[in-house]
């Protein structure tokens, strides 16, 4: 985490001088899932999970159409996870993940003027540190003798060894966004991210985070 505090600073620093050089604030609405996949081929239905986020956006404008822009966001990542197994034992398998992030986005964008708007596209990448995160995990079996059913909640990024889910806290991945940003500085965009990192330190289990985002915000240039 100190190490992504330090790069977005550097990335402040290093363009300050510049009068290209926008520094602002946004809100984000996240609709996570992720990509969970077993050794036995177990197929999950998912339910996306909604949540709040926000942080601060540094963009660098390298031309008229081409701009560089990251920031460090908070963002809760997850989801719900059901199964269902219908053998001799019924058996229905419920995982509920709520995992927050601290994230380092840097995408580069293509700008197009378009009257008083400014329309833009961008492709990148980013980094999460995993801060904080809930793994619920219920489990129901219908017996003859009635239905059992057993809960439990781990914390998310603690190992496996310590009772916690043994999810990793770093997270890298690709991500696109889309938008249009008026001449007062406010925007809007889209965004999705596509994780590239298994998360889970299961050797019988992968897991990939996925989202999408709208953006709020605004931008103000330093000169």
């Amino acid at each position: 985490m100190k190490k992504m505090i330090l790069l977005a600073t550097g990335i402040v620093l290093s363009t300050a001088g510049f009068s290209q050089f926008s520094l602002g604030m946004q809100a984000t609405g996240n609709m996570s899932t992720g990509r969970l996949t077993t050794s036995d081929d177990i197929s999950f239905s998912k339910t996306m999970r909604f949540s709040p986020g926000g942080g601060f956006v540094a963009q660098y404008d390298l031309s008229d159409k081409l701009a560089i822009r990251s920031g460090i966001n908070y963002l809760q990542n997850g989801g719900v996870f059901n199964y269902t197994d219908n053998g001799f034992i019924v058996t229905k398998v419920k995982v509920d993940n709520k995992l927050n992030y601290l994230q380092l986005p840097v995408n580069v964008m293509y700008k197009l003027p378009v009257g008083k708007l400014e329309l833009y596209a961008g492709v990148g990448g980013y980094i999460s540190y995993g801060l904080s995160g809930k793994t619920k995990i219920k489990k129901s079996y219908t017996l003859p003798d009635g239905n059992h059913v057993t809960e439990e909640e781990r914390d998310s990024f603690k190992d496996a060894e310590k009772n916690g889910a043994g999810f990793r806290k770093v997270d890298f991945g690709a991500s696109a966004l889309a938008g249009v940003k008026l001449k007062n500085g406010l925007f809007a965009n889209i965004g999705y991210q596509f994780g590239l990192t298994d998360i889970a330190s299961d050797i019988d289990t992968k897991y990939f985070n996925r989202s999408l985002q709208l953006n709020v915000g605004y931008l103000f240039a330093l000169k």
